[in-house]
């Protein structure tokens, strides 16, 4: 996202939807923690796409810190999150935007691939988001 979008942006907006996304009963949200302090989270949902069948999960969002990049935060919930996932789910999948290759590169390493999903999300008004889907495979079919 742009850094002018994300500078304009107030925490204090985003506790209603914090609110609401956590008392979903079918989501899922799991936290990492450095030094007692927040640092991470992912969030696992029921697949938002159209073209999903039954027994797809999608990783709505997951976000480190960046001063804890690269100290196993990251990977520590994505592990987490598919061991969850098992329980519930045959495949997950995840949207990821088209130049974030530090994220797919992070998505491949864990075993994601690309499934040929992609989508432009426009509703940000002044920009557009180019997105391509990732799909990992929970249950050997």
């Amino acid at each position: 996202m742009p850094d002018q979008y994300l500078d304009n942006l107030n925490p204090a907006d985003r506790l209603p939807v914090w609110r609401a996304t956590l008392s979903q009963s079918d989501d899922v949200t799991l936290v990492a923690q450095h030094d007692g302090a927040l640092c991470g989270f992912c969030s696992l949902v029921p697949s938002r796409d159209a073209d999903a069948g039954a027994g797809i999960g999608e990783i709505a969002a997951i976000y480190v810190d960046p001063t804890k990049w690269h100290c196993g935060h990251g990977r520590a919930l994505m592990l987490a999150v598919l061991d969850q996932a098992r329980r519930t789910y045959r495949e997950l999948t995840l949207w990821v935007l088209i130049s974030n290759s530090r994220a797919r590169c992070f998505y491949e390493a864990l075993g994601f691939a690309l499934d040929g999903g992609e989508k432009q999300d426009d509703r940000w008004g002044d920009f557009v988001l180019r997105e391509l889907r990732y799909r990992f495979t929970l249950v050997e079919q």
